[in-house]
């Protein structure tokens, strides 16, 4: 155990290192090309007061404090709540094919963001948080519909039936959007490239709107570690031991499905991140959510931060959509994870 904790720590940290230099890179890199001292400088010195960057021109400063740095704290908090979201539901649900897509929370988050987006829609007071608030409240709708018509199939609520019901209800949610670009035309463009995922309109305000909604969800699912432990036993044994197995599934249900409304309302439909980032760890740390969980967070960080970064480079001066890249990437990663999985499956 004390080796396996300490091999789990040590990639822990070496994960962490890999997360600070795709972030200095991913700030340095782009039309304006910033050497990476001039960027490690100007972080330190902006935010920790640390060193002197009188030598450094405030254009570069400025493209590194107020266009490039929030973007990339954007995509880390995203990359993490759909990682940890994705680990958190494959945990409930006993089954490595659950995250927010596949449940159609990804889905309703993004017809509730389409619907804002489509007709202008502006709350009372919390204008600067429509978007968010109708993300997550049909984000909730949609995890509602699909577990309420789940009991009704299979009272049982097999994981299988469960995920069926997910893709399916993201079909529909699919043909829904579909319908509100055909209807609202002079938005499609706008709406189409959001669909598809960006950070380019990522901001020091948005940040700040976000973090704290990332902080309290990130706090409590932390805190239901040992709740998430003990569901890998079954749920009959989990409620022997003493687990209201009941609120603990519908509350971890809950700030995870924030965590995607609020990812999508941002970001827009970023797909695979949750499903293959904890598949990954689970290859490398085993069963333990002390460990799955802040690793799923920092690898999601990492993914989404590196394919942010190819997006923009790839075709620069243009940028592509990240969820296109996101796809691609996490579709050859998955098929590596399954063909491996079956192979260790036959060995066995």
């Amino acid at each position: 155990m004390l080796k396996k904790m300490k091999f789990s720590n040590y990639i822990f940290l070496f994960s962490i290192a890999i997360y600070i230099i795709i972030c200095i890179v991913s700030i340095s890199v782009g039309s304006v090309k910033i050497p990476f001292s001039y960027t490690t400088r100007t972080i330190l010195n902006k935010m920790f007061n640390i060193g002197n960057i009188s030598d450094i021109s405030e254009t570069i400063i400025t493209i590194i404090i107020n266009i490039r740095l929030p973007r990339v704290i954007m995509a880390s908090i995203v990359g993490a709540s759909l990682s940890l979201a994705g680990a958190v539901m494959q945990g409930l649900l006993k089954n490595p094919l659950a995250d927010g897509s596949s449940l159609g929370v990804s889905s309703g988050a993004s017809i509730g963001a389409t619907i804002a987006i489509a007709l202008g829609i502006s709350l009372p007071i919390l204008s600067e948080f429509s978007i968010i608030i109708i993300s997550i409240v049909f984000a909730f709708l949609s995890l509602f519909i699909v577990l309420y018509v789940v009991k009704k199939i299979d009272p049982k609520m097999s994981t299988n039936t469960v995920i069926l019901a997910g893709v399916i209800f993201s079909m529909f949610a699919s043909s829904v959007s579909s319908l509100i670009l055909a209807i609202f035309s002079n938005d499609t463009k706008k709406i189409v490239f959001w669909t598809l995922g960006s950070l380019s309109s990522s901001s020091v305000s948005k940040v700040v709107i976000i973090l704290p909604i990332f902080l309290i969800c990130v706090t409590y699912i932390l805190s239901k570690i040992a709740e998430l432990n003990v569901f890998q036993i079954g749920e009959d044994g989990a409620k022997y031991l003493g687990v209201n197995t009941k609120k603990t599934k519908i509350s971890l249900f809950i700030f995870s499905s924030v965590l995607v409304g609020m990812s999508v309302a941002m970001t827009g439909n970023i797909g695979f991140v949750g499903l293959v980032i904890p598949s990954i760890v689970r290859m490398l740390v085993k069963t333990d959510y002390k460990y799955i969980l802040p690793f799923s967070m920092i690898l999601g960080a990492c993914f989404l931060c590196l394919t942010d970064l190819i997006s923009r480079i790839i075709i620069a001066p243009y940028e592509l959509p990240i969820g296109t890249v996101t796809s691609l990437f996490g579709a050859v990663i998955f098929i590596y994870i399954l063909y491996n999985f079956k192979k260790r499956k036959e060995v066995i």
